[in-house]
């Protein structure tokens, strides 16, 4: 039943384009086929018609490999596991809807810098900065799923990059050297992964794997870490874990720039059987808790464009009506200052 649903859902155009796209990859001339695509889709990245139905019938014809080679925008390579999102990046050597983010690290970032990707999954944020901050600077990428884990490492060695990232197989949160449960989406309701120390409603509730945790503090006192000039943090509900254990790294070494996703309760996947909206768990973080938390700081929270400049700072309503999945910007008072040309004219 849900098939049929999903198909049912499917625009007529797209559908046309994926019998379209069958026929051409599965003839003789598929491989053929393929480079081109995979030309076009780096040549037009954010903007290539009937994107959606070319990563679905690559990852198609792809269906037998055990993982692929992408090579990223700024023509780092990186290996990923072969599922659907791995594709994505196969044929773009970008993320979907992170345009804006791209951007804005590519210009605030620069060589010998240090970052952290907190919820680094496949690694593209990892491996997009490491090339910025060169070999002078650092990566430190955080990823609780080994299987992911160890896709990074493959990738590091892929480009030599073992003075440049590291990586952590651990759950960022606000205790240190502990454990805790990460779980997993079972397909019900056809929103694929998006794992979390949370037990949302597009999750796997009944079974889950313990992971090491870590606190920011704790690594970044562990490892002589002594300055931190930019964050992504992308743990699904669980940022307000990873926040109370980077207190002292906020007070001692705040960094310029923390761009974090946030959610409302309520995200925009429905239950494919009754279309009703799933609800994040109980205690997960909201994009108000957040903002207050960091303004807390001294942070503004602010809109990223999607030329990469920082826009209008966000107010309540603002915050009220996020779209789920949102990037934004907490930047430091200081970095208007320091980097004014990172700010849009009327922000």
């Amino acid at each position: 039943m849900i098939i049929k649903n999903q198909v049912q859902s499917v625009p007529i155009k797209s559908r046309i384009a994926r019998i379209v796209l069958s026929s051409l990859l599965s003839s003789p001339v598929g491989a053929r086929i393929e480079r081109v695509l995979v030309w076009l889709g780096h040549r037009y990245p954010y903007n290539l018609p009937a994107r959606g139905a070319i990563i679905a019938q690559i990852a198609q014809r792809k269906q037998s490999s055990k993982r692929v080679k992408a090579t990223l925008l700024n023509g780092v390579q990186v290996i990923l596991p072969s599922v659907i999102d791995a594709y994505s990046i196969y044929l773009t050597g970008c993320l979907n809807a992170e345009e804006a983010t791209t951007f804005l690290l590519q210009r605030m970032l620069k060589p010998g810098d240090v970052f952290l990707d907190i919820g680094a999954n496949m690694g593209f944020y990892t491996f997009w900065v490491a090339k910025i901050c060169g070999q002078s600077g650092h990566v430190y990428a955080f990823e609780p799923q080994g299987n992911l884990a160890k896709y990074l490492e493959r990738s590091i060695v892929l480009n030599n990059y073992g003075t440049r990232v590291t990586v952590v197989c651990a759950a960022v949160s606000s205790d240190h050297i502990s454990q805790a449960t990460l779980y997993h989406a079972a397909n019900r309701d056809g929103t694929g992964g998006l794992p979390s120390l949370f037990a949302h409603k597009w999750l796997d509730a009944e079974t889950g794997m313990d992971v090491p945790t870590v606190s920011i503090d704790g690594y970044r006192q562990e490892n002589g870490i002594k300055r931190v000039n930019g964050i992504k943090i992308d743990v699904e509900g669980a940022e307000m874990l990873v926040l109370r254990g980077m207190q002292h790294t906020l007070e001692e070494a705040p960094p310029e720039l923390i761009v974090l996703e946030v959610n409302p309760d309520t995200i925009s996947f429905r239950n494919i059987e009754n279309g009703a909206p799933l609800m994040q768990a109980p205690g997960a973080a909201t994009p108000e808790n957040v903002v207050q938390f960091l303004t807390g700081y001294g942070y503004e929270p602010r809109h990223i464009r999607r030329d990469g400049r920082v826009g209008r700072i966000y107010n309540q309503a603002d915050l009220q009506n996020i779209t789920p999945g949102t990037n934004i910007a907490f930047v430091s008072p200081m970095l208007r200052n320091t980097r004014p040309e990172l700010f849009a004219v009327n922000s």
